[in-house]
């Protein structure tokens, strides 16, 4: 079986399992028309799985997933679907060729159970019985507030606090004269490479909505995640990814140990504030090449993510020939970051603009290929955005479309006017109408209002 059809298949039989739910809320477990329901759901389970073991399904923001691809035509259809798994905290369901039509009933009672928060009612099934379901991520929170409190906060926010805290040991490292925790600082980078393998959206959300300037430790963390991610697109080995991670994290070890107020200044910077500003790479070079367990890869990046694809940049490379390509990596992945970051005199670039600027660098500054390859990986309006579309409804971009960088996937939370929508739904801006023109394209890309705020769930801040 093509894998259209296999996906057309499961389509299929996750609406008839969403009917066989609302059947049963309607009419109750025993009503004819509630097993009538639970029947058809199990007929089309059994077309889904024919050519395979096991129909698994994840939930990762508002949207189903199928081997790793969206679901994105069922992000409307399926949303009471989807809702249901959310509140009951399933984050994954597998459900197996051998799966029987009471199975499927019980789950859908558990699945019941879970929306109403009756721990009770949930514990009183038996899931043992479930032999041919799989359930993860299942559990029960002890009050209502509880069981929302992990949807409404970014799951990545706790990498940030973490990231700062390395950084800032880093930094009183250095400034004391000391070694650097390098295994500290490696353990740390391999644990956000696990969450970005496992899926990189939520990652990137947090790095455009975290607020920062440029100077802060926040900007470090931010080059780390956006060279991971390159790297990862780029279809790299996950240790030299790794180490690509770890070059954008310390990419500025030279800048810890200045003072902060140099760094910020707005007015014109003394002539020896400038030259200790512009040594930064050399003296991050130095400082990292001497310490334990830090691979070279890392310093050189250090050193060379100024010097620019044309090497008129600073210092000069007076030896060896291209650039390491870790360096281009990291830095297209400084420049994005520091354009988009807040500045002493100035706020940061809307995602259209950096995009618009980048590209005139193309050829001096950055690797034109690199460049292209990473607009691909995190799209014009990369994961985190907030945007405007074409029929005046707002949403969060929670994902890009490779092959069409304009048209990301949005998840829209207000209607045309600011009322917030009831259900939020996933739309693909890169789905086509009959005539091939797309249904909807960006407008704009916005900034959080009181009107328009950014949802709980997504916050860093």
């Amino acid at each position: 079986m093509a894998l259209a059809d296999i996906r057309e298949s499961v389509e299929k039989f996750l609406l008839a399992l969403q009917s066989a739910f609302q059947a049963r809320a309607m009419y109750g477990e025993a009503h004819k028309l509630t097993k009538e329901a639970l029947g058809e759901a199990h007929s089309m389970m059994q077309g889904a799985v024919l050519s395979r073991p096991d129909v698994t399904l994840g939930v990762v923001g508002e949207m189903l997933i199928f081997d790793k691809q969206p679901l994105h035509r069922l992000a409307r259809t399926a949303a009471l679907l989807t809702g249901l798994l959310i509140d009951g905290k399933i984050e994954k369901v597998s459900f197996l060729k051998a799966a029987t039509r009471d199975e499927l009933g019980a789950f859908l009672a558990l699945v019941e159970a879970r929306r109403k928060l009756d721990a009770n009612a949930a514990a009183a099934i038996d899931t043992s019985g479930l032999r041919n379901i799989v359930i993860e991520g299942l559990g029960i929170d002890e009050s209502r507030d509880g069981r929302k409190a992990d949807r409404e906060t970014n799951p990545c926010a706790a990498y940030y606090t973490e990231g700062v805290d390395v950084l800032g040991d880093i930094a009183q490292s250095i400034g004391d004269k000391r070694a650097i925790d390098a295994d500290k600082a490696n353990a740390f980078i391999n644990k956000i490479l696990g969450r970005l393998l496992e899926n990189k959206s939520p990652l990137l959300i947090a790095a455009s909505l975290k607020k920062h300037d440029e100077y802060s430790f926040v900007h470090s963390l931010n080059v780390a995640v956006i060279s991971l991610a390159q790297a990862q697109g780029l279809g790299m080995s996950a240790p030299l990814v790794a180490e690509i991670g770890m070059a954008g994290f310390l990419h500025d070890s030279g800048k810890l140990a200045l003072a902060g107020q140099v760094l910020r200044k707005k007015e014109k910077l003394s002539e020896d504030e400038f030259a200790k500003v512009k040594s930064h790479p050399l003296d991050g070079a130095k400082l990292l090449m001497l310490t334990p367990g830090i691979h070279p890869l890392i310093a050189v990046a250090a050193f060379e993510h100024h010097v620019r694809y044309d090497k008129k940049g600073y210092p000069t490379k007076v030896f060896g020939g291209d650039l390491n390509l870790g360096s281009m990596i990291v830095a297209i992945a400084d420049v994005y970051d520091a354009l988009r970051s807040v500045r002493s005199y100035k706020e940061g670039m809307t995602p259209e603009k950096v995009y618009e600027e980048m590209h005139k660098m193309s050829g001096t500054h950055f690797h034109p290929d690199l460049l292209e390859a990473f607009f691909s990986s995190v799209g014009v309006f990369p994961p985190g955005t907030m945007v405007e579309l074409d029929d005046g409804h707002v949403g969060i971009v929670i994902a890009e479309n490779d092959a069409e960088i304009r048209q990301p996937i949005v998840e829209v939370w207000y209607a045309k006017g600011g009322a917030k929508e009831r259900q939020p739904y996933v739309v693909d801006l890169a789905e086509k109408g009959p005539g091939g023109s797309y249904r909807h394209t960006v407008l704009t890309s916005m900034l959080p209002t009181e009107v328009y705020e950014i949802p709980a769930k997504y916050r860093v801040d």
